[in-house]
Parts: structure tokens; C-alpha cells; sequence
């Protein structure tokens, strides 16, 4: 497959992960268990998920289809770790929110797909796309905060994979690599944001050892000060 049409498996797998993000999401949100108060069940299981995709992405070298699972396994983590957060958070994400989030992110990497296509402008339109998932991800992080809702956490728990795959993809046209491998690295990296982040608010910023003393960021509420 050659670099140009290279972009195409990267935009059709980032459908299907935000399809499966999207409705483990809408199934399981508020209906994961909870121990002492916090459904780490979920996180549980996003994390086996991680750690069972492991053996399925070693064995790509030699079966690439494998890849795709891996990918999938991964995106399953992710959504479970989503709807981990909506679980704790006590709010279904309505469909209208999921839409309007996939859609968006959707358009980004449909942009990035095809800017990449053309080799005079896809180094620069990658890097530029990617300063602009980070951009928007800070600005969806400030609105979640200050308004709190479902959909900028959706749409900032979508931008992460839209900037993993990007960034994979952008490594992809610089290098002659299967972007089967690639995307699965990316359903690594992606799950593992998402994963941390989720662990963050489940713990209310304890797991980051006092780094953001006095504040909590995503709980709404504060600590108290020695």
C-alpha cells in the first residue's frame, strides 16, 4: 500500500473506534458497579482489556489482521473507561451529545486524511492539525470545567484518539511501516490517556501526589489545606 492511499485504513478504523467508544459509552454509563462508592469495576476491566490486546499486538508481525484486534480490545478499554467516569459522575451522555462529538472529531481526522494525501502539504497540515486537537482539547477542558455536562467531556475523551491517530499517521507518512501496527500502537496510547485521566478524577487527584495540591480539577471540589 503506498503512502498516499496509506490514509485511508487510519480514517476507517478511527470510525469504527468511535462507533465502539460511542456505544459502550450510551450502554454501560451509570450502569457499571461500584465499590465504595466508585465503579472500579470498570477500570478493571478497561485495563485487562489493555493487557489481554498485548499478545494479538506481538503476533501482527506475523498475521497482520491481529493488529485489528488488538485495536478493537484497546477501543474497548477506552469505552470502558469512559463510561467509568459517566458512571461516577452519576450522567448518561445523551445521543444527541455522542453525535455531535464523533461528528466533529470525525471531520478533524477526515481533513487530516486528506491534506495527508497531497505531498506537498502533509507534514505541514499534520503537525498544524495536531496543534489544533491540542488547542481544542485544552479549551473542551477549560468548558468541562466551568460547565460541567456531558458532551465536552465526551468530545475531550474523543480528541485523544483523533490526536493519537493523527500523530501515528503523521509518523506513517515519514516512514514505510504497516499502518496496521501503527494504528494499533495508537488504540495503546489513546486507552492509556483516557485510562489515566479517568484514574485521576476516580481519585480525585490523589494519584498525582500532591502535584495539583488545593484544587481538584474535574471533581468540583476542593481540598483542604494543612
Amino acid at each position: 500500500m503506498n503512502r498516499k492511499s496509506g490514509s485511508a485504513p487510519f480514517f476507517i478504523s478511527f470510525i469504527i473506534m468511535i462507533f465502539v467508544i460511542c456505544m459502550i459509552t450510551a450502554a454501560l454509563s451509570g450502569n457499571i458497579p461500584r465499590w465504595n462508592g466508585k465503579p472500579w469495576f470498570g477500570i478493571i476491566l478497561g485495563a485487562l482489556a489493555m493487557v489481554c490486546a498485548i499478545p494479538f499486538h506481538l503476533l501482527g508481525k506475523k498475521r497482520t489482521e491481529l493488529y485489528l484486534i488488538s485495536c478493537l480490545m484497546n477501543t474497548v478499554g477506552a469505552g470502558l473507561f469512559v463510561s467509568s467516569y459517566f458512571t461516577y459522575a452519576g450522567k448518561n451522555p445523551s445521543l444527541t451529545d455522542l453525535f455531535l462529538a464523533a461528528v466533529m472529531v470525525s471531520t478533524v481526522m477526515l481533513m487530516r486524511c486528506i491534506l495527508t494525501a497531497s505531498d506537498r502539504m502533509k507534514k505541514i497540515a499534520a503537525r498544524i492539525l495536531l496543534g489544533v486537537n491540542a488547542t481544542a482539547s485544552i479549551a473542551v477542558i477549560v468548558l468541562w470545567i466551568m460547565y460541567g455536562g456531558t458532551f465536552y467531556p465526551m468530545l475531550f475523551f474523543l480528541l485523544v484518539p483523533e490526536f493519537m491517530q493523527g500523530l501515528f499517521l503523521l509518523i506513517y507518512t515519514g516512514e514505510p511501516k504497516s499502518p496496521f501496527r501503527l494504528i494499533s500502537f495508537a488504540s495503546y496510547n489513546y486507552a492509556l490517556v483516557i485510562g489515566l485521566a479517568v484514574l485521576v478524577i476516580l481519585t480525585e487527584g490523589e494519584i498525582l501526589n500532591g502535584l495539583f495540591d488545593g484544587t481538584e480539577l474535574f471533581s468540583g471540589r476542593k481540598k483542604k489545606l494543612p
